[in-house]
């Protein structure tokens, strides 16, 4: 093949690259439920405090820990309600994006299953996300008094469910204890969704197993499914059924991602068809 044609073939290949913007690089982490790609190991988190000074090293992170985790049994306080043996107990969310994804990861001690009886549920939420601000959602307790009037508003437009859906929401369930005041960890699980909302893509997963009695929450989604965009602000939310403890991230901040792999592949390639097509330059003229 001559250089004429190495060039062009180069040039080819490098187009193509930035057009796709990236779009064929793998996630930038792992959705599996395990949170050692975040940079925490949950094999050390036996003493209260661990996830409070070990936190994500990565650059960038949004992060909040609550870490008053409960591993011995007895029952604390962990706020608004009480946890015994580390089950209702939040511990920590984290956010982070690429140039097309979000990252949310939570650590709890609630596992997946949670504890259905009859109509009272003590199983974990979904993940409530707000990304305008607006208190315009209503939110109906169905739980701890069904005949009851109570309503409260909510700004979590959208939610990651426990399903691993990304949906758009019309109206949430309140926690149980609302006349406890719980009902400021938030809402707790999805009631009514906006069916014209379609989410294009996201990965979900929710930890099988404890390391430590923790379980990892993790969820990617595509940021443009949000309407969200480097500079963008906006807020997570996640509780349980009781409301005993939730974990929230208030002014979580989409970064711009640094240049992606693909994109200085790309750019090494556009130099390589440079010298080539100089090379093929000299050539034809001597």
């Amino acid at each position: 093949m001559d250089t004429a044609k190495v060039t062009t073939l180069l040039m080819v290949v490098a187009l193509s690259i930035f057009l796709m913007g990236g779009s064929a690089s793998a996630l930038k982490y792992s959705i599996d439920g395990d949170i050692s790609d975040w940079g925490i190991d949950l094999s050390y988190a036996t003493d209260i405090g661990y996830l409070d000074g070990h936190r994500p090293s990565l650059p960038n992170q949004n992060i909040f820990t609550e870490d008053n985790d409960d591993t011995s049994g007895d029952s604390r306080q962990v706020g608004p309600g009480y946890s015994s043996g580390n089950e209702y107990d939040a511990e920590a969310i984290y956010f982070d994006n690429d140039d097309q994804y979000g990252y949310i990861a939570i650590i709890t001690g609630m596992p997946k299953a949670g504890w259905d009886y009859y109509w009272w549920n003590f199983g974990p939420g979904d993940i409530g996300i707000d990304v305008d601000g607006a208190n315009d959602i209503a939110v109906v307790d169905e739980f701890y008094n069904q005949n009851s009037s109570y309503s409260a508003n909510t700004p979590y437009e959208y939610a990651i469910t426990m399903g691993g859906e990304l949906v758009k929401v019309t109206k949430w369930n309140s926690v149980l204890y609302t006349n406890y005041g719980y009902d400021i960890s938030g809402p707790y699980r999805v009631n009514e969704t906006d069916d014209t909302f379609s989410a294009n893509n996201i990965s979900f997963a929710y930890s099988d197993s404890p390391i430590e009695a923790h379980y990892v929450i993790e969820a990617a989604f595509l940021l443009s499914d949000l309407g969200l965009e480097p500079g963008d602000t906006f807020q997570i939310n996640w509780t349980m059924g009781c409301g005993n403890d939730y974990v929230r991230l208030e002014g979580a901040r989409v970064h711009t991602p640094e240049p992606a792999t693909l994109f200085l592949f790309g750019s090494g390639l556009i130099g390589l068809a440079s010298v080539a097509g100089k090379k093929a330059k000299k050539e034809r003229k001597a």
